[in-house]
């Protein structure tokens, strides 16, 4: 059989590939424009210090800006739950700050480390080496060591400062907000619970009041037989928490008396004690907790290095709604 292609289908054809291959170029170009556009970090007076940094490879923002960012949302989300007072703000104002000045000096002393010719020499070699399956020689080691001994001291100092700040932040807030700290998960988008008044607060109590429904729910007999296996749930989670001290027994009979309480109540009672129930299951007292490791996710959290200028204006906030109260008589 004989296929016959005549001048005008040859026309039609190369039309049609001459189009498809303008639309495919002006789609990945505009794809390309989108990824550039969304790649930068909009600035702003509180997001001003990830803007504008160039890689070595020329690219708009490095990755680091992008973690920071991340744990700037965690922060806000915590924050945004504890109401501080202004009280609080006009302490933690000065700590942030303290915080910012450290992680910037750290920052700029492991950018010179890093732009280091020599250091940057040896961790090719060693790559190379690596690649060939040797290990690295003496002389190797050395090199690496002079900076990379450097890179640890510096991470450390700055987490033992951030730890030190973070202890006197522990002073600052109250022991409901050290729970909801302890049992703060940085995240991107903070569960909301139409029920709940944590609105931006991803917390572990979110979880605790849909357990405590679910315990409502369950019929007496059933509940009876059990109880012990929710108990015991309920301890081990704490357990995790709280140093070798706590007492199980006591602890169990503490969470079995808020759990009764809870089934007790009815539909509306419970709705309106819901959020003080829940905290309550938690180690209501923050000296349970692991004082280290609060004082550390304050560090990281509260006293996030970009959080200075987040309380400078949640404090003029507060202020201007005060002279606004004020001047009309409220």
């Amino acid at each position: 059989m004989k296929f016959r292609i005549d001048h005008k289908t040859i026309l039609i054809s190369l039309v049609f590939l001459v189009g498809t291959f303008a639309l495919l170029t002006s789609t990945s170009s505009k794809a390309a424009d989108e990824f550039d556009n969304s790649s930068l970090i909009n600035t702003s007076k509180i997001k001003k210090n990830t803007n504008g940094n160039i890689n070595k490879r020329g690219g708009k923002i490095i990755l680091e800006d992008f973690f920071r960012q991340r744990e700037q949302i965690s922060g806000l989300n915590l924050i945004n739950g504890l109401y501080l007072t202004e009280g609080q703000l006009t302490e933690l104002i000065p700590l942030a700050r303290e915080t910012s000045k450290l992680a910037e000096e750290v920052r700029a002393e492991l950018y010179e480390i890093n732009n280091e010719t020599e250091f940057t020499n040896a961790l090719n070699d060693h790559v190379d080496n690596l690649i060939l399956g040797n290990q690295p020689d003496k002389d190797l080691r050395i090199r690496l060591n002079k900076y990379h001994g450097r890179e640890v001291e510096l991470h450390q100092s700055l987490e033992n400062k951030k730890i030190e700040l973070g202890l006197n932040v522990i002073d600052i807030l109250t022991n409901e907000q050290l729970v909801l700290v302890a049992e703060f998960k940085p995240c991107l988008i903070a569960p909301q619970d139409e029920n709940s008044t944590l609105t931006g607060q991803a917390a572990g109590g979110h979880g605790i009041q849909n357990g405590l429904r679910k315990m409502r729910r369950i019929p007496q007999r059933i509940w009876d037989k059990r109880k012990d296996k929710y108990l015991d749930k309920l301890i081990q989670r704490n357990e995790r928490h709280s140093p070798d001290f706590l007492d199980v027994a006591k602890e169990k009979a503490r969470i079995d008396s808020i759990i009764k309480q809870a089934r007790e109540y009815s539909d509306a009672e419970f709705e309106v004690h819901i959020q003080e129930l829940s905290l309550q299951l938690l180690l209501d007292n923050p000296a349970n907790y692991h004082q280290k490791s609060i004082a550390r996710k304050v560090g990281n959290l509260i006293l996030n290095r970009d959080m200075e200028d987040v309380y400078i204006a949640k404090l003029d906030m507060i202020q201007t709604e005060k002279r606004q109260l004020t001047a009309s008589g409220e």
